[in-house]
């Protein structure tokens, strides 16, 4: 299985399903005259897990997709490294890899890595902890599934500001007032359930 091209290209839906193909054939075989072996199972059945009657086989173009997803969490967990740091500079100068929309002239590997973008979200959480390093306005923190995002545009100044701005370090909570006193109450309420520190 080609592993690294795998993991750093997004393969054709076409190629993934020839591949597929040709180890269907492999598992299924050939008759001993030359005909066809019988499949005994259909390669939707082989990929589902063992616990559901399948026989755990990957669908590749799912598993060139997780795979995508995890060079992704690389470029948002590693943000030091010399490939993150060259791919900031040029796709994402003011923000993270998660807010990165594709363009016109993108790199093939960096859209290839974007492709993995929707499964990386669909499995992350931002942790405020002091939030220093957290957005306000363009980080996808609140605690609902729906949107994650506060769509509250900023008032004055603040649309730079960080998340330890609403923050009592000296209490290691939220400065309720001051949350009341900037968003609407159904973000109140979101804000205050999270647990920042």
């Amino acid at each position: 299985m080609p592993t690294f091209a795998l993991s750093v290209f997004l393969m054709l839906l076409s190629l993934c399903e020839d591949l597929e193909r040709l180890m269907n054939g492999f598992w299924w075989g050939s008759g001993t005259n030359g005909s066809s072996g019988i499949c005994w199972m259909g390669w939707k059945k082989l990929c589902v897990q063992r616990s559901e009657g399948g026989l755990n086989f990957k669908s590749l173009h799912e598993f060139n997709l997780a795979l995508l997803s995890k060079q992704g969490w690389r470029f948002l967990t590693n943000p030091n490294s010399l490939i993150s740091k060259l791919f900031k500079a040029k796709y994402f100068p003011k923000g993270n890899s998660f807010d990165t929309q594709p363009g016109p002239n993108l790199n093939f590997i960096w859209r290839s890595v974007l492709a993995g973008k929707d499964i990386l979200k669909s499995g992350c959480v931002v942790r405020i902890g002091f939030g220093d390093n957290t957005g306000i306005w363009d980080t996808s923190c609140l605690p609902d599934d729906q949107n994650p995002y506060v769509e509250t545009s900023p008032p004055g100044a603040l649309g730079d500001a960080i998340v330890s701005s609403l923050m009592n370090l000296n209490q290691f909570g939220w400065d309720e007032d001051l949350v009341h006193d900037i968003f609407s109450q159904r973000y109140v309420d979101l804000i205050l359930k999270i647990l920042g520190l």
